[in-house]
């Protein structure tokens, strides 16, 4: 029944080349890539909708949701970034939760605050245009995966 535990392969640490091979082969996923696609899906998505449905209150909803994720990913990118959080691991650690919650909150406000934005645009709110615009915005880290860079050396 234990014997699985011998039969185990060993982990080893990888040399300074090994692990350079790796990073040149890798590519790396970054906040500001991920940010720069919601922002071209977003946009895209808007104009889709304006050319679909002729009607800027729809266009005006789904980016609004749109924006309501990417706003607060750029913000989170910034902290996150930020000389002071990546002090230390701790203050890494600590800097992560706290943008996160910034983020957040500043997603349910920006919901919550949608009625009077685009209503100040002069166009009624299309909230199933809104949902789609948010639920786009938050599946762009698949496109910026698919089609993030290669690593410079």
């Amino acid at each position: 029944m234990f014997d699985d535990f011998d039969s185990q392969p060993e982990i080893r640490t990888l040399s300074k080349e090994e692990a350079a091979v790796i990073k040149a082969n890798s590519r790396l996923l970054k906040p500001w890539h991920v940010v720069g696609w919601q922002i071209v899906v977003t946009v895209a998505a808007g104009l889709i909708a304006l050319l679909i449905t002729k009607e800027l209150g729809v266009a005006y909803s789904l980016v609004w949701g749109g924006l309501c994720v990417v706003i607060p990913s750029a913000l989170f990118a910034r902290g996150l970034l930020s000389k002071a959080t990546l002090m230390n691991a701790g203050t890494a650690i600590a800097g992560f939760f706290l943008w996160e919650m910034l983020k957040l909150a500043l997603t349910f406000a920006m919901l919550f605050a949608a009625t009077q934005v685009i209503q100040g645009f002069g166009q009624e709110l299309s909230w199933p245009a809104l949902l789609v615009g948010l639920v786009l915005a938050m599946k762009a880290y698949l496109v910026a995966f698919w089609c993030k860079p290669k690593v410079s050396k």
